[in-house]
């Protein structure tokens, strides 16, 4: 009932954000059909009896979960494969986190790594560090790694603040610049830094996100997700940004069960004022952003754009992404959706080593 009356009838029928048309698509009447989401979702009354009394029943164990407190770590991962699971706990044990105090805010973030080259790794929204964990693991024997927690996490949400910590953070490490690696809401992040910060910015990466642009309309519908929030009960919060993230979900992954476990984890921290305070800050940069392409044409680093063609959440900014940045490369991920790094990490891992590889192949370093 949640999901259709408001993932389905609010959400993707009467608000409908951009980026959950699928690019061709635009203006189709199905997209305002609410009869057809109607009939999907409830076939006959029988089916209607049994998804409202396993509504209740899932109510009322969430509820009695919630009182008797946090999930643990192996409630979360119990479906997931043995050696997947201890791979991130391995991970999170090796790497702890560094705390660094910019401006009142403690910021969290993981060092590690050796080489002359640093890489700045920025998560999507909402996720913590060893979002990154693959990449790290097979980028950390060459190169210096930084990854902060997700700004949100971070409980700053102001893009020049965000901005001014990483670059805390990188005189704290001894790194004079870095290849900026972001993904999703951390590929605006970057887009926003090289803007403000060229000087540290060696190469580019932005992996699966939009564009960053003043667009009113964009703030406008941000601006109705902003007041739905503040009604909606939190546990229907964390399910529409699984939904409207996760995208179709690829059945070749052998990271399926790690993945959704991984997202239960993360959208757990999500917390209500989090959100608005995302949703505010997103609502701000767009209608203040300004574009300065003088920067990008004096600024001498590679860019590398990520994509994937059945990612719901990104795909139709790709051509614009293309316009902004004319020198990129692009490489065209066949499925894995908004989240190719943990459905296909070796293949992803692959294309991102291969470009960093080749971009730092001159033997420069750029440590303080």
């Amino acid at each position: 009932m949640w999901d259709l009356v408001i993932l389905d009838w609010l959400i993707f029928v009467t608000i409908q954000p951009s980026f959950i048309v699928i690019p061709g698509t635009e203006g189709m009447a199905g997209y305002k059909d609410y009869w057809f989401h109607f009939e999907v979702s409830f076939l006959g009354l029988t089916q209607w009896v049994s998804v409202l009394v396993g509504g209740l029943v899932l109510a009322g164990l969430s509820m009695i979960k919630a009182r008797a407190g946090k999930a643990s770590f192996d409630d979360i991962y119990k479906d997931v494969p043995d050696e997947q699971k201890q791979l991130l706990q391995d991970f999170r044990a090796n790497h702890p986190y560094k705390e660094l105090d910019v401006g009142g805010t403690r910021w969290r973030y993981i060092a590690c790594g050796q080489g002359d080259r640093a890489l700045l790794f920025l998560p999507g929204g909402f996720l913590a560090a060893d979002m990154y964990f693959h990449a790290v693991l097979a980028l950390e024997k060459t190169y210096r790694i930084i990854v902060p927690d997700s700004y949100t996490l971070q409980g700053t949400f102001d893009m020049d603040d965000v901005c001014r910590a990483i670059v805390h953070i990188l005189e704290a490490e001894g790194v004079e610049k870095a290849t900026v690696i972001g993904l999703s809401a951390g590929g605006g992040i970057a887009q926003y830094f090289i803007q403000e910060y060229p000087e540290r910015v060696e190469h580019l990466v932005l992996s699966h996100c939009g564009i960053l642009e003043r667009d009113a309309e964009a703030a406008n519908k941000l601006k109705k997700m902003h007041w739905l929030v503040k009604i909606l009960p939190l546990f229907v919060t964390r399910r529409i940004v699984l939904k409207m993230t996760a995208g179709h979900v690829p059945p070749s992954s052998k990271w399926i069960e790690f993945h959704n476990a991984y997202f239960r984890e993360a959208s757990s921290r999500i917390t209500r004022t989090m959100f608005v305070r995302f949703l505010e800050g997103s609502i701000a940069v767009r209608r203040r952003f300004v574009f300065k392409p003088e920067v990008l044409e004096s600024w001498a680093g590679k860019t590398l754009i990520l994509a994937s063609k059945d990612d719901q959440a990104a795909f139709a900014s790709l051509g614009k992404l293309q316009a902004r940045y004319p020198r990129a490369q692009t490489h065209l991920f066949e499925e894995g959706g908004h989240h190719t790094f943990m459905f296909f990490p070796e293949a992803y891992n692959t294309v991102l080593k291969d470009f960093v590889d080749t971009c730092h192949s001159d033997g420069r370093s750029y440590q303080a």
